[in-house]
């Protein structure tokens, strides 16, 4: 066990709580140890959509998949606008028969008036029916239509220039109707934005779940900590006089056996258990491991199974308050 031409010295050290700090030391393993033990929370921890928010996602998306009537006919009318479809007279019946209608007027009141009284001239001077009378009327009938022209040209002028002056103005907020696309796109991702920040929620309350065991395990770990316990336990210091040897190793657990979980040797609070062919410490079977809380990146300690060791020399293994064993590794070293 020494190592070969040499021999070795051991410490022991025994620190126990004074008799009410004890009491109130077991009943915090207690607790401890049931809330350790405590189950989780058996709902979600997330909330689900209520009715409104799921109809007012379905409309949103409904909406911005296709689009509103309103906005779809303002559309359509400044692209008829824009591309001059309302530059045609036919295009507007209003301003045909307004035009017709001015037009009657300069003609109701040539035929009522103007032609009766040419006619009225030429009987009284007694060349009814002459040449000049025909060449008067002729001239008059010429007037009457350079008038109604005029008239005609006039209307339809203005009503041209009134709708450019109409498609001048659209052409300017022509890129308002041509964000109203976007804004449906933007309600879409909104929608979309909604559904995956719900499901970030779900999938964090799975995780959540995953690592209830994990997170409990931590907890305890902390709350056993905090109690004070690592002042408290068999410290065992074993020191070879000469050469090395597996005992040598194994000081990496003794020399620290004042901690609370490197004092434990209990077999539920180790991993990567590794057993050591032909190496006993003691009575027992040797072994490198980790310890649970430990990164799979350190380094391996080395030590036996408080499990193995109670059943050999059941009086070197103690039960610590917290139900987990203990190794005096002084009284097999």
């Amino acid at each position: 066990m020494g190592g070969k031409g040499g021999g070795s010295q051991t410490a022991t050290q025994v620190n126990t709580p004074w008799g009410p700090t004890g009491q109130a030391l077991q009943f915090g393993y207690n607790e401890a140890k049931d809330l350790y033990g405590y189950p989780q929370y058996p709902g979600n921890y997330y909330t689900t959509f209520n009715p409104i928010q799921e109809q007012a996602l379905g409309l949103t998306q409904a909406r911005s998949l296709y689009g509103s009537p309103t906005t779809s006919l303002a559309q359509a009318e400044a692209a008829q606008t824009l591309g001059g479809g309302y530059l045609d007279p036919r295009s507007n019946p209003y301003l045909q028969s307004a035009v017709g209608g001015a037009l009657q007027d300069v003609g109701r009141a040539y035929a009522e008036s103007v032609a009766p009284q040419l006619q009225s001239e030429f009987v009284g001077a007694g060349r009814y029916g002459s040449g000049l009378q025909q060449a008067a009327e002729s001239l008059s009938r010429q007037d009457l239509a350079r008038q109604m022209g005029n008239i005609a040209s006039n209307m339809y002028g203005q009503a041209y220039e009134s709708e450019r002056d109409r498609m001048l103005k659209q052409a300017a907020i022509a890129p308002q109707f041509q964000t109203m696309d976007y804004r449906d796109l933007q309600a879409l991702s909104s929608v979309g934005d909604v559904v995956d920040q719900k499901a970030r929620e779900i999938l964090e309350s799975d995780l959540r779940r995953y690592l209830y065991p994990q997170t409990q395990l931590d907890q305890y770990v902390n709350r056993i900590g905090g109690l004070g316990g690592q002042q408290f336990g068999t410290q065992a210091k074993t020191t070879p006089t000469q050469g090395s040897s597996l005992l040598g190793d194994v000081l990496g657990v003794a020399n620290t056996a004042a901690g609370l979980f490197t004092a434990f040797s209990d077999q539920s609070l180790k991993k990567d258990i590794e057993l050591i062919k032909g190496k006993k410490l003691g009575p027992a079977q040797a072994y490198k491991y980790r310890y649970v809380w430990e990164p799979d990146s350190s380094e391996k300690h080395v030590g036996v199974m408080a499990q193995e060791l109670q059943e050999i020399m059941p009086d070197a293994v103690m039960r610590h308050p917290s139900g987990y064993l203990m190794v005096d590794y002084a009284k097999i070293l």
